[in-house]
């Protein structure tokens, strides 16, 4: 296990516990889209900056390995995210735009691909760790995802009008060093696009421990303050903080909410009765969406 310290306030910074520590050895699934198994490292709060984040944690080396080796879930909740997600991508590209559009963690190219698509003029790339997930990408888009976390010498310097990264953010775990090589290969005045979960939103206020939100793999956990402040130490100019309304299947809100099984699997089995499973709300319950110029 390794200590970590504050990235905005730095190794100096005092913290309380939050949670203790909920992990055992075979705990350790490092995938985005699983059902939650509500465990986690110790959880503090750092006294400076109020930055919530995961110390000590296993090695950096270790959790690098575990991405890589992670297994690809498909669902259909993909299909939710990848029309938020465009959404959001829509009010800061227009359609006309040519240039070059980075995702960071964009798993199968999903919505590469779809970026593609509707944005004929655009050159759009993307890295991912996760060995399986690129594996799974369309033939279409494969040849332009790298597989590997975000470092130098994968693309020009300045070469890129748009980064974007969702639901990564949190699973980062060097942030200082990820802001850095984002700013490196961003060009002047290019935008920087990230949506993750807030901390302080609806869901992690109301569940604590409980909420999907704190997970093993979650490294650091931002609200507004914490993002402004970080992006600003790099040298980021904020364009906006907002909460962010997404949309969710009924089957996805009870699988993430923390139900007891003997209660979950009866509500699922219910939904899928009354054709319902796959029925959407929209809510804004624990998301939150940047936009920052560099």
């Amino acid at each position: 296990m390794e200590t970590v310290f504050c990235p905005i306030c730095g190794p100096e910074a005092k913290f309380t516990v939050r949670y203790p520590a909920k992990f055992r050895e075979d705990d350790l699934a490092f995938v985005a889209r699983k059902t939650p198994t509500h465990t986690h490292f110790r959880v503090v709060r750092c006294k400076g900056c109020g930055l919530i984040y995961s110390t000590p944690r296993i090695s950096q080396e270790k959790i690098l390995r575990l991405y890589a080796q992670s297994q690809f879930i498909s669902e259909p909740q993909l299909q939710n995210m990848l029309r938020d997600y465009l959404g959001e991508i829509e009010k800061i590209v227009p359609r006309t735009t040519s240039g070059n559009f980075l995702e960071v963690g964009c798993s199968n190219g999903f919505l590469l691909k779809e970026v593609q698509a509707r944005y004929p003029s655009l050159n759009v790339f993307g890295v991912e760790p996760g060995e399986q997930a690129v594996r799974a990408a369309d033939d279409a888009i494969r040849n332009r995802i790298r597989t590997t976390e975000l470092k130098e010498g994968l693309f020009p310097e300045s070469f890129f009008d748009f980064i974007c990264f969702f639901q990564v953010f949190d699973h980062i775990t060097e942030p200082n060093r990820f802001l850095q090589m984002v700013r490196h290969y961003l060009k002047p005045a290019g935008l920087v696009l990230a949506i993750h979960h807030n901390i302080h939103s609806f869901l992690p206020t109301v569940l604590g421990s409980r909420a999907s939100t704190y997970d093993i793999s979650h490294m650091f956990l931002w609200d507004k303050s914490t993002m402004r402040k970080i992006l600003e130490k790099h040298g980021f100019r904020v364009v906006s903080i907002k909460d962010m309304a997404n949309s969710y299947q009924l089957d996805h809100v009870i699988r993430m909410l923390p139900l007891p099984a003997t209660l979950k699997a009866p509500l699922r089995n219910l939904l899928q009765r009354l054709h319902l499973a796959e029925h959407n709300i929209r809510a804004c319950v624990e998301n939150m969406v940047i936009v920052a110029a560099k």
